[in-house]
Parts: structure tokens; sequence; C-alpha cells
């Protein structure tokens, strides 16, 4: 069966421990017995494959586009944020190169929390404070829940600090003597 599917048999058990495909017999060994048309209708089964040609991606390449961590992804699945396209009788999870570049932003457009502060030359704590106070406000929250900020509204934001917005009383209020 595993062969015919090309398949290991591991992914096989899987498959019938999540109900996707049903022994015809259960031997008393333990042993899965499938019938023909049963193993033909799962090896052709429709998947909701966008189109025919289309080379579906893997989390990790899903991750790179998106600008995030593999494991982002993964959670973002598993708390329903981000639907995968296809997931492989292995369990993995394939997405739409088309659909997932429509999430993406655009090179140079956003940045992460740790570019964001290098632009306003605050500390990354120091931007989650002025976040938290409405004082900056990220252009986009990604699947996985981690802020991002136009690169072009940073370069006109004016960070001023006060006295409960990170200011230590050093000369310049970010922490640096002058």
């Amino acid at each position: 069966m595993a062969t015919r599917l090309g398949v290991s048999q591991a992914t096989v058990l899987r498959a019938v421990v999540r109900g996707t495909l049903k022994p015809a017999e259960t031997t008393p060994g333990g042993h899965h017995r499938f019938s023909f048309d049963d193993v033909a209708a799962f090896a052709g089964a429709p998947s909701s494959v966008p189109s025919a040609g289309t080379r579906l991606m893997s989390t990790g390449d899903t991750a790179r586009l998106l600008g995030v961590s593999q494991h982002t992804v993964i959670r973002a699945c598993r708390e329903g944020r981000l639907v995968p396209d296809e997931i492989t009788p292995g369990g993995h999870r394939r997405f739409s190169p088309d659909r997932i570049r429509k999430l993406a932003p655009l090179p140079g457009d956003l940045v992460g929390t740790g570019g964001a502060a290098r632009v306003l030359g605050l500390t990354a704590d120091k931007l989650r404070r002025a976040v938290h106070q409405g004082t900056v406000t990220p252009a986009a929250v990604t699947p996985g829940g981690h802020r991002r900020f136009a690169t072009a509204e940073l370069a006109s934001t004016v960070m001023r600090t006060n006295g409960d917005g990170g200011g230590n009383g050093t000369a310049d209020g970010f922490g640096h003597a002058s």
C-alpha cells in the first residue's frame, strides 16, 4: 500500500488514525488490509490544489516569503489564522505561491520591530512601549502576531519622549549622553 502511494508506512498509519483512509479489514495481528478501490480513490483523491500545473510551497518557503520563521507559519496554521491550500498524506502543509504573495509585503516596504527601532533610534522595548501607548502604529500584523512597520511612515515619525515614554534623564532621552 505505502509503496503504491509513494509514501512511508508511517504515513499510511497516520492516515488510518486520522480516518482519511479506512482499512477494509484488520487482521488479528493488527495489520491493515485495504481494498484496491479504496487505495485508488485515496491515491487519486481530489485535493484543493489551485491548478494542475501549480507547484505548492512548503512552510519553510512560505515563511521566507512572508519574512517570518517557519514555526510562526506552523503556529498560525494550527491556530487557524493561516489556512494551507493542501495537507499532504504525511501532514505537511502546502501553500499556493499566488495566495502567499498577496499576503507578503513588497521588499523594503515593511520592517520588523528591530528594524523600526533602529530607524527611530530606539531600543525594541521602547518601541513596544510606544506602540502600546499609541505613539507609533504598526502598518500590519503577520499571521504569527509580529508587528511590521511601514518604512515611509517611520521616516516621517518624530519620536518625543516624555516622563513615562522611556526617557531616563540622559541628555538625548534615548539612553545616550551627549
